[in-house]
């Protein structure tokens, strides 16, 4: 069994303004608190998602809250398809990915 080492976390406290960070399933689960807490730091965010309707109510609350620019891309990573057509737009439309 693996123990706990009672380390401190470690918590990235620096800004991200501006910067492009990519999020997949962000929609809900961990995916949708990355994306809020990234943003929280000035992130812009990209969120590839699954549902389209969860995909605008989370750029408009992004959009929103946080002051930053939120885009999305709708695929489903089970299809190849999707993966390759998102690599490929993803390739034209997004600049310099840091996350």
């Amino acid at each position: 069994m693996i123990r706990n080492q009672n380390l401190d976390p470690k918590i990235c406290i620096d800004a991200f303004d501006h910067r492009l960070v990519v999020i997949t399933g962000a929609t809900s689960g961990i995916g949708n608190i990355t994306a809020k807490k990234y943003a929280s730091h000035g992130a812009n965010i990209l969120c590839i998602n699954r549902n389209e309707q969860k995909s605008i109510e989370l750029f408009e609350r992004l959009q929103t809250e946080f002051n930053i620019k939120c885009s999305y891309l709708i695929a489903d990573f089970s299809k190849l398809s999707d993966v390759h057509a998102i690599y490929i737009e993803g390739k034209m439309k997004t600049p310099l990915i840091v996350v």
